[in-house]
């Protein structure tokens, strides 16, 4: 009886121990978990080429990998609005995008934010929009994004050993490097009444792939057909603002001042019409397709189909009019690299820069965020994204001459290009329209224009974004 009893006191005294052992265990991975911040980052929703590069569990995987090296307690997250469309063709799909982004600035399901420029500060100008208020029921945005200034106020005398901090802090915040690794426009960019908002975070811009044996031929003189996804209202916008660079200085300095000037050159000598719309709508149809004559012709042309035309149609004779982006996913489409080609118009293109910004309602502590970001900025980790999915580093190719690995051509051309086209600053003006409205109203204008050819709602319009004529009215 006995050894049965010491056999049972020995078998609880196990068991207890037992418990107590994978107690501890649980507690202690409790604990480690408590210690693992998580950050969730809202980025726009990839369109259907770069998707393909876009893996997001890799890419999560990557970048923790990446931020481990300096900051083991927080694992990032990237997400994308899975309803959101990736060709805004109307002004209600633009409208949806906007209020799902102010929506989430609102509350505390995002602790950062990828922001394009055009959406950034684009609310923001010297005369309120009731456009954005009605529509919105926001004025100032940017209220809602946390104030980098005060940060790096704080910690310029304790950070002297964080080379992110130092670059960004030189670079960016308060620009005393001499050789600025960022151009002055895409520091301007996340600025606002000089409180810093936004870092530099990638970029993209508008080229031409050909297909070796045109030559180098350019989109304004080529005799052939360009494949572009005019159904998209950036794309639209974008076409038509190179448009008028490529065009509408006639013999004129192409100067970065007349570039901006265009708009309100030709329509004090009113020579809108004659001079840029008209010509448009014809460059249009002659490049694109003839028949365009309703919404439908227009909308059908998306980038899914004309990226499929493009690629497995036959022969040299096209070109698709794409992004930077797109790159890596058109040179594994063929299996000798060399040809495909690629055009920047005047060594212009028009550049689509993204920021970083920090969600001020996060329940996250903002120190951490501000670490984090500072990693996420640099231009190290904008290098390893470039290599990893072909997403342009922010940074001035120039003067940072990484040797990158891949994408040798691809490098030259970049450099090459003299300077980049600021889409929204083509549309402003002291008293005019913000550029919010702008980018709401003036692509479906484009596309009614080039259906039925009346001018005058398009003329009026512009007008009205330059000068605020308010006797006239806004489709």
């Amino acid at each position: 009886m006995k050894s049965i009893a010491c056999y049972h006191y020995i078998s609880v005294f196990f068991l207890w121990i037992l418990f107590i052992t994978k107690g501890f265990a649980a507690f202690q991975n409790v604990s480690h978990k408590r210690d693992i911040t998580n950050i969730k980052i809202l980025m726009d929703k990839p369109d259907s080429i770069v998707s393909d590069k876009w893996n997001f569990a890799n890419k999560d995987n990557e970048i923790n990998n990446y931020l481990s090296k300096t900051m083991n307690n927080v694992i990032v997250n990237f997400y994308y609005n899975d309803k959101e469309s990736t060709e805004k063709k109307s002004k209600n799909e633009y409208e949806d995008y906007v209020k799902f982004i102010i929506e989430q600035l609102k509350n505390s399901n995002y602790d950062m934010f990828i922001l394009d420029e055009k959406f950034i500060f684009s609310d923001v100008s010297n005369i309120e929009s009731s456009y954005i208020q009605d529509t919105f029921h926001e004025l100032n945005i940017h209220n809602y994004y946390l104030n980098l200034s005060d940060f790096f106020e704080k910690n310029k005398n304790k950070m002297n050993n964080n080379a992110a901090f130092n670059e960004i802090f030189k670079n960016v915040y308060s620009v005393t490097s001499d050789n600025n690794i960022y151009d002055e426009d895409m520091v301007k960019g996340g600025f606002n009444n000089n409180i810093l908002y936004g870092l530099p975070f990638e970029m993209d811009l508008d080229v031409e792939y050909i297909v070796a044996g045109q030559g180098n031929q350019t989109i304004q003189n080529d005799n052939n057909k360009i494949l572009t996804n005019i159904a998209d209202d950036d794309k639209l916008l974008a076409t038509f603002v190179n448009f008028m660079i490529t065009n509408g200085l006639n013999n004129e300095t192409p100067d970065e001042k007349s570039y901006y000037n265009i708009l309100t050159n030709k329509l004090e000598k009113n020579k809108l019409e004659e001079e840029l719309l008209i010509p448009f709508s014809k460059f249009i149809k002659d490049k694109i397709d003839n028949k365009l004559t309703t919404i439908n012709n227009i909308n059908s042309f998306t980038l899914n189909n004309v990226y499929k035309n493009f690629i497995y149609n036959e022969g040299n004779n096209r070109s698709f009019y794409g992004k930077a982006s797109h790159f890596c996913s058109i040179v594994g489409q063929f299996e000798n690299n060399s040809l495909i080609q690629l055009s920047l118009l005047h060594k212009k293109s028009v550049r689509n820069k993204k920021y970083l910004v920090i969600n001020k309602n996060s329940k996250i502590d903002k120190d951490m965020l501000f670490q984090v970001a500072l990693q996420l900025s640099s231009s190290d980790f904008q290098t390893a994204k470039y290599e990893l999915s072909c997403k342009l580093p922010a940074y001035n190719f120039n003067v940072i001459n990484s040797n990158f690995s891949n994408h040798t051509y691809f490098n030259n051309i970049i450099k090459q290009t003299s300077d980049f086209v600021n889409i929204k600053k083509m549309f402003e003006s002291q008293f005019g329209a913000p550029y919010m409205e702008v980018r709401a109203f003036l692509p479906e204008a484009l596309k009614k224009f080039i259906i039925d050819g009346n001018a005058k709602p398009v003329v009026d319009m512009l007008e009205n974004i330059q000068y605020l004529v308010m006797d006239k009215i806004l489709l």
